[in-house]
Order: structure tokens, then sequence, then C-alpha cells
């Protein structure tokens, strides 16, 4: 069935917003970065400190700004396309068109819809995660003094529902970029060298990122809050089998 478009710039901007906010929202980390001098970080026999405590929250911030950015440069392409003689248009145009770029093409089609509800999923199931967790959520793998094993809502699902979440935001978020109708697709970005470049370092990286996240980082998790809690941790790994998929992993 072909990706027909869905009739409305105004839905499209509103579209482009939402998916962005969720995506960004999603990246950043609602408390600073815990470091090993922090006096509230328990320090577990036999656990070892994380060797780059900020490294992650970086490369997460870098996407949250770069997907600011993408929005920004589609909302006002979306803005301005059906008046390209007048003033603004002609600045968007120079600012955020490359060779051969359309914005006329620019259009929300259905793949760009599936690809928003996607993030609002998993931006909502990480967001949660934030405020279940509330102080003791970073991004560093630790536990902090006075923290409680959380095992209610999605914590009663999955263990990590947090990295369960990027298992929709990241492929929704490259639905609406990298598809048809797209500003990234239509402005000829992905027709330049170093928008081609970009775009597979992208995907290259968001690879990474879903084996660190999906595969690597649960265990490390897992070992740190068996040592910190025992016994409750055990019971709670008996009735929520599942680091990330249920039923599956």
């Amino acid at each position: 069935m072909a990706d027909l478009p869905v009739p409305n710039d105004a839905l499209h901007v509103i579209f482009s917003v939402i998916t962005t906010y969720f995506f960004a929202a999603s990246l950043i980390s609602p408390n600073p970065v815990l470091k090993a001098s922090n006096a509230d970080r328990v320090k577990i026999k036999g656990v070892g400190l994380e060797s780059s405590e900020a490294s992650g929250q970086h490369m997460c911030m870098a996407q949250a700004c770069l997907a600011t950015f993408l929005c920004i440069a589609e909302v006002s392409s979306i803005l301005t396309k059906n008046d390209p003689s007048s003033l603004a248009a002609g600045l968007v145009h120079w600012i955020f068109s490359f060779q051969g770029g359309n914005f006329s093409a620019i259009q929300l089609t259905r793949t760009h819809v599936i690809g928003c509800i996607l993030v609002i999923i998993g931006g909502s199931m990480r967001l949660w995660a934030f405020r279940a967790l509330g102080k003791y959520f970073t991004f560093q793998i630790a536990i902090q003094k006075g923290q409680a094993l959380v095992r209610h809502g999605l914590y009663s699902i999955v263990r990590h529902p947090s990295y369960t979440a990027m298992i929709f935001t990241h492929p929704g978020w490259l639905m609406w970029h990298l598809t048809k109708g797209s500003w990234a697709r239509e402005s000829g970005l992905l027709d330049t060298t170093v928008g081609w470049a970009a775009m597979w370092g992208l995907i290259i990286m968001f690879t990474a990122t879903a084996y660190m996240l999906l595969i690597n980082r649960p265990p490390q998790e897992d070992k740190v809050m068996k040592a910190a809690f025992g016994k409750e941790w055990d019971d709670w790994a008996r009735d929520v089998p599942y680091r990330v998929i249920p039923g599956i992993f």
C-alpha cells in the first residue's frame, strides 16, 4: 500500500513538535550526573563504579539537540513552503535547503504518523520511569542512600522499562525523519555527502546504543541491584523474570 500523505500542514507541525518533545525529553536526564565522589552514592562490595560517568549522558543530550534542530528546520520549512516568494521563505530556504531540495514535497504521511505514535508511547514510558524513581533515576549505574526497589507499574512487567521505551522511541524517530516527506529527505540534505554520512553515522550510533542499553547494560544493573537489595531483588526477579521485552528477554 502506498504511503499516502495526510493533508494538513498545521497537523504536520503539531505532530513534528510532539514527536520532538517526547523523543528529546526521554533523552534528558531528570537528575545531574551522579559522580563516584557523591556522598549519597552507595559503594557496593564487589561492584566497580563506571569508568566514564557522563559520556552516555552527553551522547543522549547530543541526540536531543539534534532532534530539536531537525524539528526547527522542518517546522520552518512547512510554515513557509506555501509562500516561497516571501522574505521568511527565502531565509529558511537559504539556511535549510540543499541542492535538489523541494520543500513543497514535505508532507505528513502515514509512516510519519506511525513513527510519531511509537515515539509518544516510548517517550511516555520513559518519562513514567523518570517519575517513578524520582531523584534516584540517573544515567549512571548506581544505588543511592535511601533508595527503595520500585516494583509497581511498568516495573511489574519488565525490570528495565526505561530501556523497553527505546524500542519504540528510536525506530519511531527514524521513521519520522528518514522517510519520504520528511525535511531531511526533501530538503536535499541526505543527497549530500555530509548528509549521507551523517545518516549512516546516526543509524550506527543508534544500533550501538540499542546494543548497549538492551543487551549489555541491564545485566550490569541487575548485578548492582541484587547486591544492594538481596532477597527483595530475588523475589522481584522471580515475579518479573524479563528484563526488557515481556515473554522474550
